[in-house]
């Protein structure tokens, strides 16, 4: 029988693994971020995009929170009335995130959050979620920011990609990496956020060749995505609040 672990650690500390997190990114900042030829990141941050117009339409007056932003290039394809609100680990000024209504903040030293009232209307996680120590505090403190008819917007490597499903085949674990310290796949991803107080909107998946696919032929990207859902690269999926 197939058998996949999905890794879900919890860290008491939650300053510790800030510090751990940090010291790593202060030492290969540059390097980690070095993605500006990086295909399928484009693609990641153009769905995104996409998705925010399918949401919101023509209302370009959005509070948008890039939580884990890394370089910020996610502002560089945002139309300028959005306002971009850039959160990380680190302050670092990079060349990729936009001038233009754009604020930038730091986490505080045990993940919390510098933000005192301010709420918005999209939240974004984009390959963060499984380097986060506490999911669960996580999600509730966003829930916190998030507007009533906003949407939180994830994605996250697949546990069930095909190179973990050979390794369950085989019975080996599957261990997360040095940063990666949680895997999901796309059930277990779903009943995090239904237990911290969400509802699933949308979820689509992608593959090592969907950046082609997406610019010459979407509907087949479309249709592999529903097809081969369970052991996709990536997952990318959409949340609002439930107000029950």
């Amino acid at each position: 029988m197939l058998s996949v672990n999905i890794i879900l650690l919890y860290y008491p500390n939650r300053k510790m693994h800030y510090q751990k997190i940090k010291a790593k990114y202060e030492k290969e900042y540059d390097k980690l971020l070095n993605w500006k030829n990086d295909k399928m990141r484009l693609y990641r941050l153009k769905k995104i995009v996409n998705e925010i117009t399918k949401q919101f339409g023509n209302n370009k007056d959005l509070e948008l929170l890039d939580y884990g932003a890394g370089d910020g290039f996610l502002s560089m394809l945002l139309p300028n009335q959005v306002s971009y609100n850039y959160l990380d680990i680190t302050d670092n000024q990079h060349k990729t995130i936009r001038k233009e209504n754009t604020n930038q903040f730091c986490f505080e030293t045990d993940f919390s959050l510098p933000f005192f009232g301010k709420t918005f209307d999209i939240i974004v996680l984009s390959e963060v979620i499984e380097h986060l120590p506490d999911v669960y505090k996580t999600l509730s403190d966003l829930k916190n920011i998030l507007k009533k008819d906003g949407i939180i917007i994830i994605t996250t490597p697949n546990a069930f990609y095909r190179v973990n499903i050979l390794k369950g085949i085989l019975g080996k674990y599957i261990d997360p990496s040095e940063q990666h310290v949680n895997l999901y796949d796309y059930s277990t991803l779903i009943n995090i956020f239904k237990f911290g107080g969400y509802d699933l909107v949308k979820s689509t998946e992608y593959f090592f060749f969907s950046y082609w696919l997406f610019n010459f032929c979407p509907i087949l990207d479309k249709r592999l995505s529903k097809i081969f859902k369970y052991i996709s690269l990536n997952l990318f999926q959409v949340y609002k609040k439930n107000e029950e």
